[in-house]
């Protein structure tokens, strides 16, 4: 017997089998004309969710209105259609990059919890919140009644049907004294997307976040008037591949960068299209304000922070720092002109400020990625002396630190890692 798919419409049917958790449990289906329109019929609030993916990419929400009239929203648009079966053939037609979906019933609560299971006991609980399509954590102490033994019966099950997972992640909905799934993962993905929401559970951490959302054209409007200069980054992949920004440099002017090549629009709507056909293509992407960095010589740098877990105590440690220096012409430092050590521009403060932020994440990380090791952070000091945590990386590039002239931070990290990850290799 194969092994049980790990995808969305697998898992809430295993745990539709358990008669103590199954009324906790959306109505889903599988998305075929039939059930769409059946669904669109029962329910006010229905969302579509690809059996394989991370919020809220590909993801389409359809709220119902009046007189056989429905409303589809998109991460990228909100249009009104007359009839069910209508509003099947629109979604049908979009250019998805995934294949299968499922219906679900949207409950709209109005308090959700992210809560962490180990071995059948909940460890871990965080409120969520989202706005505008991005997701966010703060953690609490307290459980809402029923949720623990909720929480039991759900590690119970999924521990019988998938072996290998040591860890489950569920997404409570609460309205008073009613609680109910959204959503199930085995175990959190470790893409920048949701690495952003985990961090900014933390208060101390998300001050160092840049602000950070799903990549729409109303988002990037928005962000183009407090913010001269947006960054395009994909969810997967490291680096440096796929990065794009957009650039107002006059009220009718805006500035597109891809790599070294420079291209200009009068239009945002324009300068927002030729991104997206020629870079975003099929991924999933996400924007950050682009950050002012600091220089060395007039090119902008960051910080590569390594932390590494003691193999005798289990303690985070930092390991070593070094700057990359961005080669002429370039936005971000991935192609790198120059590594130095830290100290050659930092201050001994800025340089420990760093390092206990890396730490402080590290643990918090932890909490959620228990199999973390080893973390890279790619960090930006700005023009204002702030920091900021630009990405992190669970399996980092040690050999950029073969590049100094003092192998003594390298040769540290030889104590504490794998030979086959301090070579680099994948």
């Amino acid at each position: 017997m194969g092994e049980r798919s790990k995808g969305r419409w697998s898992i809430m049917q295993a745990l539709r089998a358990n008669q103590d958790v199954k009324h906790f449990l959306p109505d889903i289906a599988l998305c075929k004309e039939r059930a769409f329109v059946s669904f669109l019929q029962a329910y006010d609030h229905v969302v579509l969710k690809p059996c394989y993916g991370e919020r809220p990419f590909d993801w389409l929400w359809v709220k119902r209105l009046e007189n056989h009239l429905y409303r589809v929203r998109t991460s990228e648009e909100e249009v009104d259609i007359a009839g069910a079966t209508q509003v099947y053939e629109y979604i049908s037609n979009l250019p998805l990059l995934n294949k299968h979906y499922i219906l679900q019933a949207d409950r709209n609560w109005p308090e959700r919890y992210m809560v962490k299971i180990v071995e059948s006991e909940p460890v871990h609980v965080a409120v969520l919140t989202y706005k505008r399509g991005a997701f966010c954590m703060k953690e609490c102490l307290e459980y809402k009644e029923g949720l623990p033994e909720l929480c039991r019966e759900v590690g119970k099950t999924l521990a019988s049907c998938y072996s290998e997972t040591k860890e489950v992640f569920i997404e409570v909905g609460c309205d008073g004294e009613t609680i109910g799934i959204e959503e199930v993962h085995l175990g959190l993905l470790k893409q920048k997307w949701t690495l952003y929401g985990v961090m900014a559970a933390d208060p101390i951490i998300v001050s160092h976040l840049p602000q950070t959302l799903p990549c729409t054209l109303e988002n990037v409007r928005e962000w183009m008037e407090p913010n001269r200069a947006v960054l395009f980054k994909p969810s997967k992949g490291q680096g440096g591949r796929g990065i794009a920004s957009i650039e107002r440099v006059k009220r009718d002017k805006f500035l597109v960068q891809v790599k070294q090549k420079q291209f200009t629009f009068h239009r945002l709507s324009d300068a927002y299209s030729f991104v997206k056909r020629n870079v975003m293509k099929l991924s999933h992407y996400m924007i950050q304000p682009r950050l002012a960095l600091m220089q060395y010589n007039g090119l902008p740098f960051d910080v590569r922070v390594m932390v590494q877990r003691e193999k005798d105590t289990g303690q985070w440690i930092a390991t070593g720092s070094l700057l990359r220096v961005a080669n002429d012409g370039y936005i971000t430092t991935n192609v790198t002109k120059h590594y130095l050590e830290s100290h050659t521009v930092l201050t001994e403060e800025t340089i420990q400020s760093i390092n206990q932020l890396a730490l402080r994440t590290a643990y918090h990380l932890s909490h959620y990625y228990a199999d973390a090791r080893a973390i890279g952070y790619d960090i930006g000091v700005d023009q204002k002396g702030e920091i900021w945590i630009i990405e992190a990386n669970f399996v980092p590039d040690f050999s950029l630190f073969k590049q100094l002239d003092d192998l003594s931070m390298y040769q540290e990290m030889l104590k504490h890692g794998r030979k086959k990850r301090l070579l680099g290799e994948d």
